[in-house]
C-alpha cells in the first residue's frame, strides 16, 4: 500500500482496494485488446494476402520491437513512477486498432503493430511492478496471482468476443470495439493512485539492465522464462490456424477460453502454493504440464477431445509458471530495481515469443503443423527437466 501522510488507517485501505481494483480494470481492457489482437491479426493477414510464413514474421516483429522500446519504456516505471509507462502503454493499446483498420497489407500492418508494441512495452513490467508495490511481502503470490487472473479473464473474452464480433459484422467491427474497450482501460489508468520514482535518474537505462544482469541468481529464472514463452508464442500465432486446418470449427478461439480458464485456476492457487512452499518446487509440474499440453495438441487431428486436454494442461502450465517465475524474480532483486528486472523478464518473453512463432512458422512450413506440436512439446519437457533438476540452482530460493 503507498501511504499517505495524515490518512486514517481505515481511509488507507479503502483507497487501497479502489486503486487495486482500477488497475484491474485497467489491466483487463488492454488485456482483452491485446490477446484478441495476437491471436485473430495473424489470420487476418491471411485475408488481406498474407500467408503463414509471414504471419510468423508479423509476430516475430510485433515482440522483437517491443523488446527494443522496452529498452527505454522498462526503466521508465522506476525512474518516473509507475503511472506515466502505464499511461503510455493504455493509450498505445487503445489507438493501435485504428490503425490496423486501415492497413492493407503486409507492410501497413506490421507498422500498425509496431505502434502497438509501445503498449506491450510499457504495460506488463510497469503493472506487475504495481502490484508488486502494493503487496504484501508475504502475500505477494497471491497479490501477483489475482493479477495474473485478470490476464487470463482478458485472454478468455477478448478472443472470443473478437471471433463473435468478427463472424457478425467483420474485422473494421472489431478495431471499432478495441479501441473503445482500450479506451475504458486509460480512463482507470488515469484515476490511479502509483508510487513515484523510487531512484535517481542519473544513470541510462541500460546500465540499470546491466546492474540487475550482474545477479547470475536471477539465470534460471529467466531460462525458464524463455523455455515457457517459447512454446508460448508457438500457440499464439497458430493454435487458431492449426484448429482450423485440421477441424470444422467455426470459432477457433474456443482453444484460447479453455487455455484461460484454466490459466485462472493456476493463478488463484499457484501462488498461494509457491508463498508457502517455495518457488521452485511449484514452478518445475507447471512446466512439464505445459510440455504435455503441446504432446496433446499434436493428437488433435486424430482424437478432437484432445483439444480440451491440450488447452487445459497448456494454460495451466504456462499461467502458473510465469507467475511463480516472476514472483521469484521479485524476491531476488531490490525493490528500487523492480521494475527494471521486471522489464528484463517481459523482454525475454517477447524475445521468446517472437523466437517461438518464427521458428513453428519455418517447421510448420516443411514439416506440418501437427508435426511442430510435437516437436515442441519435447523440446519444453526436455529443456526443463536440467534446468530445475541441478542442485546448483537450488540455494537459490531466496526469502522462503
Amino acid at each position: 500500500m503507498i501511504p499517505i501522510r495524515g490518512e486514517s488507517s481505515l481511509t488507507q485501505s479503502k483507497r487501497h482496494f479502489f486503486n487495486l481494483g482500477f488497475f484491474l480494470m485497467a489491466t483487463l481492457s488492454f488485456m482483452m485488446n491485446f490477446s484478441s489482437s495476437v491471436i485473430i491479426l495473424p489470420q487476418y493477414l491471411l485475408t488481406i494476402g498474407g500467408n503463414e510464413f509471414l504471419s510468423g514474421l508479423q509476430a516475430t516483429i510485433y515482440f522483437l520491437a517491443a523488446v527494443i522500446l522496452r529498452m527505454y519504456l522498462g526503466p521508465m516505471a522506476d525512474s518516473h513512477g509507475r503511472k506515466l509507462p502505464l499511461l503510455i502503454s493504455g493509450i498505445a493499446f487503445a489507438t493501435a486498432p485504428l490503425l490496423f483498420a486501415i492497413s492493407y497489407d503486409f507492410t501497413t500492418l506490421t507498422l500498425a503493430r509496431v505502434y502497438h508494441a509501445i503498449g506491450l512495452a510499457a504495460f506488463f513490467s510497469s503493472g506487475s511492478s504495481f502490484v508488486s508495490d502494493i503487496a504484501p511481502p508475504a502475500k505477494l503470490g497471491v497479490y501477483l496471482g489475482v493479477y495474473r487472473t485478470v490476464h487470463s479473464f482478458g485472454l478468455l473474452l477478448g478472443p472470443a468476443l473478437g471471433y463473435w464480433i468478427i463472424n457478425q459484422w467483420g474485422y473494421t467491427t472489431w478495431f471499432l470495439a478495441s479501441f473503445a474497450i482500450g479506451l475504458i482501460g486509460v480512463f482507470f489508468i488515469s484515476i490511479l493512485t502509483a508510487r513515484p520514482a523510487q531512484r535517481s535518474q542519473e544513470l541510462h537505462s541500460l546500465q540499470w539492465m546491466k546492474t540487475v544482469l550482474k545477479q547470475p541468481n536471477t539465470y534460471p529464472v529467466y531460462l525458464g522464462i524463455a523455455i515457457l514463452s517459447t512454446g508460448y508464442g508457438a500457440l499464439l500465432t497458430f493454435a487458431a490456424i492449426y484448429i482450423s486446418s485440421v477441424t470444422q470449427l467455426q470459432n477457433p478461439g474456443v482453444f484460447f477460453t479453455y487455455f484461460a480458464l484454466a490459466g485462472i485456476v493456476a493463478n488463484l492457487s499457484v501462488g498461494k502454493l509457491s508463498d508457502r512452499f517455495g518457488r521452485l518446487i511449484v514452478v518445475w509440474p507447471c512446466m512439464i504440464l505445459f510440455g504435455l499440453g503441446f504432446l496433446a495438441f499434436f493428437t488433435l487431428p486424430y482424437a478432437p477431445v484432445s483439444l480440451f486436454i491440450s488447452s487445459m494442461f497448456a494454460g495451466f502450465g504456462f499461467s502458473g509458471g510465469l507467475l511463480v517465475l516472476i514472483a521469484w524474480l521479485v524476491d531476488l532483486v531490490k525493490e528500487e530495481l523492480r521494475a527494471t528486472a521486471l522489464s528484463i523478464q517481459e523482454s525475454t518473453i517477447d524475445v521468446s515469443v517472437a523466437s517461438g512463432s518464427l521458428i513453428f512458422g519455418i517447421t510448420g512450413s516443411y514439416l506440418g503443423l501437427s508435426f511442430s506440436m510435437l516437436l515442441f512439446g519435447i523440446f519444453v519437457i526436455a529443456a526443463s527437466i536440467p534446468l530445475y533438476a541441478n542442485r546448483t540452482f537450488q540455494f537459490q530460493r531466496l526469502n522462503q
